[in-house]
């Protein structure tokens, strides 16, 4: 459902997927976009809310072991440039691919507090705790949201 993303997109998604692919704690056969776009939308509530430790919380394993403390991820989340994450305002949900077993691609459509628009994809593994986001690539969209 991606797969009219760019090709720069498709390149970085390549590269996602590649990066901290995890084999599925359970039998993701009855999990289903609802199950991963409530992680998503778990995190991205917490960021808005200032509530770093639940934003840490979502995302996957190899983040909350190297981030002991929550407020130095969101520091660094917000350094590499993804504060329109953290400040958006409102967001909405693509297309999704399974890219594998335990695996998901999802895009999420964000408006950001400085009226851009924002789209964000998604990498999310699932692991013994759930799905947990492992990756994201975000890129402004043209246009500006009202």
């Amino acid at each position: 459902m991606w797969v009219q993303l760019g090709k720069a997109w498709r390149t970085a998604v390549l590269i996602a997927v590649g990066i901290g692919v995890t084999p599925a704690a359970a039998d993701d056969v009855n999990t289903g976009p609802a199950d991963w776009q409530a992680v998503i939308t778990g995190q991205i509530e917490a960021f808005r809310a200032g509530e770093d430790a639940m934003a840490l919380s979502y995302a996957g394993r190899q983040f909350r072991y190297s981030y002991a403390d929550p407020a130095s991820f969101v520091a660094w989340i917000r350094s590499s440039g993804y504060g329109p994450l953290i400040d958006s305002l409102a967001h909405a949900f693509g297309g999704y691919d399974r890219v594998g077993e335990g695996a998901v691609l999802q895009v999420v459509r964000l408006d950001g507090s400085d009226l851009h628009s924002y789209e964000a994809l998604f990498e999310l593994g699932l692991e013994p705790e759930g799905w947990r986001v492992h990756s994201v690539v975000l890129r402004k969209v043209p246009g500006v949201n009202i």
